[in-house]
């Protein structure tokens, strides 16, 4: 898998952080998202089937100090118990970030996702 692509195990936590960060001349900056709310989704590429959908609020998203640009997305094991395996490209996702001002923008943009389903039977 590239490095942009996702891989969910079924009936596991999902979990990442992302820290959004901009070009200010030859260095990186955070973006500050402080007041920002944020939206994950995963969709099957096909039928554009709604498979996660996870957001700030208490919904899978967290948006820790705005500040430092960081991004906690965290899937509990019982949303992903749900999804049906899929391979790599059935499965499409991305992140969001939703400024007071009405602008959005990807943080991460639209990629692939693969669903496997894990070993262990819980």
């Amino acid at each position: 898998m590239a490095g942009s692509d996702l891989e969910i195990v079924a009936g596991t936590t999902f979990a990442f952080s992302v820290a959004w960060q901009q070009k200010d001349g030859a260095q990186l900056s955070a973006v500050d998202i402080t007041g920002c709310s944020a939206r994950f989704q995963v969709r099957d590429a096909k039928s554009d089937q709604l498979l996660i959908d996870a957001g700030t609020g208490g919904r899978g998203v967290e948006i820790p100090t705005g500040t430092d640009g960081v991004i906690n997305v965290s899937i509990s094991p019982g949303v992903t118990r749900a999804i049906k395996p899929r391979s790599l490209g059935a499965a499409v996702y991305e992140l969001r970030v939703y400024f007071p001002s009405g602008e959005v923008y990807p943080v991460l943009p639209p990629g692939l996702a693969v669903i496997t389903q894990g070993v262990i039977r819980d």
